[in-house]
């Protein structure tokens, strides 16, 4: 049939500390109506080892992880910008049994989570006739299902078997609206209904949200070497719900193109920030080593952020210096060996971000690269007594570089985080150390083109796992797609 497409993809990895990944997807189109799925699995027992206060060395144990997940989605309407209606629905599930390792100082090796979850969405756009309207309408719905299991065999006074079931329900409709090429609006409205229910003593907590917002992008062309282009987008949005105050929060972003060729542009935003407490903030089901706390109070603030990027056809480069000033941040930590969230009275993060792309070789070699320096300090005390806030590592870098030649392709990435506090009191025996992660994969795809292609596949790449796979895939009709892909993942 004309237009028809049929895709098949498996990808497989395996990883230090006994982690195995196994992906694949099948997609198909006709016309202008699509379908795929995926499913994933992966499995972990991520026993590392590490220091304790006592400088001996430990076993990192109740670390592991099971988790399956499965996606599909359905598409009606072209990819054709000028296509007037589309309809998108898509199903997503994820199941996972984890083990909850606890604190280092205070570990809990039998503590167990179990997570089931379910999401549901549906999206229709419709644009007029002329192209200068489109509305977008999105409803979704989810369901969660957690469960918290701790039978310490020795510690009977402290059992858990914590039960929490959230469900959210919400429209969104979204409307964009060409009035002049230099005037493109984008406005619309939402609502969305959270219910959390503490199963083991069947207590729900019910949360009514609302929001309306317009964003304005004006486009500047002048005749001009010097500033050939200005775009600027300011924006407001209205917050509500039953809980907290209602809450306006403005927004402003300058994009700016210097010199004739327009490879460089200068960036900048301004924005004031406002986040409610989550559920599990407030509610987390309170045991002897955790629970929310419901006297939170919401975290505001502004921040703003300046940058510049370097664009050409085959090299990409951007710095950004960014500045966030906050008022009571929510973060968990450890208060009294309980695990709970806090507010932090007065807050600042701010840092430099960089990164690099570029396509070398005739796009047969891919380099990315980015660093980030971040100061995340706790101001509540004064700059002279600040500390760093928790589980927030100064430095944070990444490698790739893709190689690829006709059906092969080989990939590589190195990351590297920094050293990361985990009290508020930035205690350096219970600091977590650095630590690099290295990612290595070959792949190879294949693309039938005629009813008698045959291809034999065989991929052993790393010895020292011993893994394989061996299979021959006729080809039926010539427009089918499958391919291989074995990887290796090592951490130090």
């Amino acid at each position: 049939m004309k237009g028809k497409i049929i895709g098949l993809d498996i990808k497989q990895s395996f990883a230090s500390f006994g982690t195995y990944s196994l992906e694949g997807g099948l997609s198909a189109s006709v016309n202008n109506m699509g379908v795929n799925a995926r499913y994933h699995y992966l499995s972990s027992k991520s026993d590392f080892s590490y220091k304790d206060n006592l400088e001996t060395l430990q076993t990192r144990e109740n670390n592991d992880i099971k988790r399956h997940s499965f996606f599909t989605a359905f598409n009606y309407g072209s990819s054709d910008q000028a296509d007037v209606l589309k309809i998108g629905l898509k199903y997503q599930y994820i199941g996972s049994e984890r083990g909850a390792p606890g604190t280092l100082s205070f570990p809990n090796p039998y503590a167990r989570m179990f997570d089931k979850q379910h999401d549901i969405r549906l999206t229709l756009s419709k644009k007029t006739s002329d192209q200068k309207h489109r509305l977008i309408t999105r409803a979704y719905y989810s369901n969660d299902l957690n469960r918290y299991l701790n039978e310490h065999p020795t510690e009977v006074l402290f059992p858990s078997d914590d039960r929490y079931l959230t469900k959210a329900a919400g429209l969104e409709l979204q409307m964009s609206s060409v009035f002049l090429p230099q005037l493109v609006l984008n406005y619309g409205v939402s609502i969305r209904n959270d219910i959390f229910t503490n199963l083991g003593i069947d207590r729900t907590y019910d949360r009514f949200s609302y929001a309306a917002y317009l964003v304005s992008e004006n486009m500047f062309v002048f005749p001009s070497i010097i500033i050939p282009k200005l775009k600027i987008t300011p924006s407001i949005r209205y917050n509500g719900n039953n809980e907290f105050k209602d809450t306006w929060t403005p927004k402003v972003g300058l994009l700016v193109n210097v010199g004739p060729s327009g490879k460089f542009a200068l960036k900048s935003n301004y924005a004031y920030n406002y986040r409610i407490p989550t559920f599990n903030d407030l509610y987390w089901p309170e045991d002897a080593y955790s629970g929310g706390n419901p006297d939170l109070l919401p975290e505001y603030g502004r921040d703003w952020d300046i940058g510049l990027r370097y664009h050409l056809d085959h090299v990409d480069l951007s710095v950004t210096f960014f500045n966030q000033d906050l008022t009571n941040l929510i973060i968990w930590e450890s208060v009294n060996w309980v695990w709970t969230p806090q507010n932090i009275a007065k807050s600042r993060i701010r840092g430099l971000e960089n990164r690099l792309e570029a396509n070398i070789l005739a796009n047969v070699l891919k380099i990315t690269a980015n660093y980030t320096y971040m100061d995340a300090q706790d101001l509540t005390n004064g700059i002279e007594n600040a500390t760093f806030l928790p589980n927030r590592a100064r430095h944070h870098a990444n490698i790739g570089l893709i190689a690829g030649r006709k059906n092969l392709e080989f990939s590589y990435s190195l990351q590297y985080v920094g050293k990361r506090y985990t009290d508020a009191a930035n205690t350096e025996n219970m600091a977590l150390s650095s630590y690099l992660l290295n990612n290595m994969s070959l792949g190879y795809t294949c693309i039938p083109g005629c009813s008698s292609c045959r291809v034999s596949l065989r991929s052993r790449i790393f010895s020292m796992f011993h893994t394989g796979y061996y299979k021959t895939f006729p080809c039926r009709e010539g427009n089918c797609r499958f391919t291989v892909n074995t990887g290796l993942h090592r951490m130090r």
